[in-house]
């Protein structure tokens, strides 16, 4: 159940207590959802705390939410939405398709964007210096998956991906990079699920 978000206004008084304002786009609906509504709901908690603690630096956070419905192109223009708004940064989205699509319009900006999607690619190349993910890169977690395997003796694995189009960086990575690297592993299936049975 979502937790219900209070006001996040500025509170009343000088310049010194004027909000910093930061927006939020998360998949809220959508496939995605069952990561974006769990994490629109934390951030909000985060804020209230960090308000009630008197702020940063005695400003208070004023937060704007919006959802991207799973969409990257929905993801772009909440984007765009929330530039209007002048915020301090970002935060999201929650997958890597709507991550990416969102990259070249926080560079342009200049506005530091906080990704909640785990791709490498969100990140890659590093010479994007406004954006920034905190989940770990699926490579890392593909390579360590890998070693664990083949200390168990794995030898044959199988990779299930989701039939949706998006970019073709999103799912090459990480565990489904093992698929075109016949000398790292044998791949004995790979099998492709209607991406809104994830939902």
């Amino acid at each position: 159940m979502a937790l219900p978000r209070p006001s996040l206004a500025a509170v009343p008084g000088s310049a010194a207590n004027e909000p910093y304002i930061v927006g939020v786009v998360v998949s809220e609906s959508g496939p995605a959802a069952t990561l974006g509504r769990p994490a629109a709901d934390s951030i909000t908690m985060a804020v209230v705390e960090i308000n009630a603690a008197g702020g940063v630096n005695g400003h208070p956070i004023q937060l704007t939410i919006l959802d991207d419905q799973s969409d990257p192109t929905t993801a772009v223009n909440a984007l765009r939405k929330l530039l209007d708004m002048h915020p301090i940064a970002v935060i999201g989205s929650s997958g890597t398709p709507p991550s990416l699509a969102r990259v070249p319009v926080a560079n342009a900006a200049g506005v530091p964007l906080i990704s909640l999607g785990s791709s490498s690619a969100i990140i890659d190349p590093a010479t994007d210096h406004w954006i920034f993910k905190i989940p770990v890169a699926d490579t890392y977690i593909a390579q360590r998956l890998l070693t664990s395997m083949k200390l168990r003796g794995f030898t044959r694995i199988g990779v299930v991906t989701p039939d949706r189009a998006v970019p073709p960086v999103c799912y090459p990575v990480g565990l489904g990079s093992l698929v075109v690297a016949p000398q790292r592993s044998n791949t004995v299936g790979r099998a492709r699920m209607r991406f809104r049975d994830i939902a």
